[in-house]
């Protein structure tokens, strides 16, 4: 698996007091440290474990530093964004953990989600062609032209992160979005919930402002008002 995983490393970058290079292996993205240390962040770890609200993992990973389970931690402060129940963000400032190889092994084992056994697995890998991608390399060198152009387009890419998903049909999003509403019990809902909630074709309101509005015309919602941020209130039964 480890051979055949592509592994791109950039140049060297600072962001405020820290030194990094970035490093993708496959859509993995991670960042090298002034040591060349990989380290992947949270919120990224957290989606990978299919958390339903990544940022709790900031929870988990609070409990284990205080415990002294994980050691040093790199930390960012960085800017957080919370979807209001009406509609909007709250901007807050927040601290992002950078973590290790073995930070990240550990709190994979420690979140107990259905999919960590098989992501212990991937993980080892991909740290393991990170860092022989960095061994084959005769001496660490910026990124040159097209490699350059093409690292930038790839961390774009993953940064914007353009769910999959979003290639359905409107009327299967709707579905997964009334599948979303029945689950959770909602009798009103608005596009920012299901950005909130609802993970993959769901983080572009727009995407989820057109699914509700196809419920409404099946008639399983009702618009409150005619604007973008609106409720929609749920009008038959779950099922």
């Amino acid at each position: 698996m480890t051979s055949s995983l592509p592994v791109l490393l950039g140049a060297q970058q600072t962001e405020g007091t820290l030194t990094y290079r970035p490093a993708l292996a496959g859509d993995w993205r991670l960042r090298l440290d002034d040591a060349d240390l990989p380290r992947i962040r949270d919120l990224d770890l957290a989606e990978r474990l299919d958390f339903e609200r990544p940022r709790k993992i900031r929870d988990l990973i609070r409990r284990y530093r205080e415990s002294g389970d994980l050691g040093e931690i790199h930390v960012r402060p960085t800017v957080g964004r919370t979807s209001m129940p009406r509609g909007g963000e709250r901007e807050t400032l927040t601290d992002e953990y950078w973590l290790t190889e073995e930070q990240a092994l550990f709190l994979v084992a420690k979140s107990e989600t259905p999919v960590a056994t098989a992501l212990l697995r991937e993980m080892i890998a991909v740290f393991v062609a990170v860092r022989r991608g960095l061994l084959a390399l005769p001496s660490p060198r910026p990124a040159e032209g097209a490699e350059l152009e093409q690292l930038h387009a790839r961390v774009a890419q993953l940064e914007a992160r353009t769910p999959r998903a979003v290639s359905l049909s409107p009327e299967a999003l709707a579905d997964r979005a009334w599948a979303l509403i029945t689950r959770r019990g909602w009798s009103r809902v608005t596009p920012a919930q299901l950005a909130r909630y609802g993970k993959g074709p769901f983080r572009s309101c727009k995407v989820g402002l057109a699914a509700l509005l196809t419920l409404a015309n099946r008639g399983a919602l009702v618009a409150d008002k005619a604007r973008k941020g609106a409720a929609f209130r749920r009008v038959l039964p779950p099922g």
